[in-house]
């Protein structure tokens, strides 16, 4: 039983890494947030569509961007908190910044 746990242990520390040290969801919502933004601005202006684009259709597609827009602006908050961790970590010498 002990060698199926510590496997677990093992799979669980390898997808906390990916998420703690690689920072993947934090790209992966970046990507994601780009890419979506991206699909639904070059449909929205289709000369096809723009003809048909009522007010509800509009609300609906600036809502979308700009809830995409406000994953972008998480992503920056995050990663400039952690380049303020790190310079804090890297002044002080420590693994941990004073007051943390």
């Amino acid at each position: 039983m002990g060698f199926i746990s510590d496997q677990w242990w093992r799979a669980w520390r390898a997808v906390a890494r990916l998420f703690d040290d690689f920072k993947f969801a934090r790209r992966v919502a970046l990507v994601w947030a780009m890419w979506l933004i991206t699909v639904v601005s070059l449909r929205a202006t289709e000369p096809e569509i723009i003809t048909k684009l009522n007010t509800a259709s509009g609300v609906i597609v600036t809502g979308v961007i700009g809830i995409l827009a406000t994953v972008i602006g998480f992503y920056l908050k995050s990663r400039e908190r952690d380049d303020d961790y790190t310079k804090d970590r890297d002044r002080l010498g420590g693994d941990r910044p004073a007051g943390r």
